[in-house]
């Protein structure tokens, strides 16, 4: 099963693109087998946001497999964020 996370920010200068890109990065490392990152502005996006019941940006939420998990504020350590959506701590 493939990662999907939604990345909710507000406005496009809301999350700087180096954050952006070590996110991508960590990803890319932990899910080579493959993920999706969709990066979503609550202005223009705001019922995507409701049902994913984002109250803060930024936040990344892991939309599937389950468990949902919902990840609120800085993105500054993308490797520690990256494995804290994986519930048992190992490899996917």
């Amino acid at each position: 099963m493939v990662l999907k996370l939604a990345l909710y920010v507000s406005g496009p200068a809301s999350v700087a693109d180096a954050e952006v890109a070590a996110l991508r990065k960590a990803l890319d490392q932990r899910y080579a087998s493959g993920y999706e990152l969709r990066v979503c502005d609550i202005l223009e996006h705001f019922e995507d946001a409701f049902d994913h019941d984002v109250i803060a940006t930024p936040t990344l939420v892991k939309v599937s497999p389950p468990p949902t998990r919902h990840v609120i504020g800085s993105f500054g350590d993308a490797q520690r964020l990256v494995a804290g959506l994986d519930p048992a701590g190992g490899k996917p």
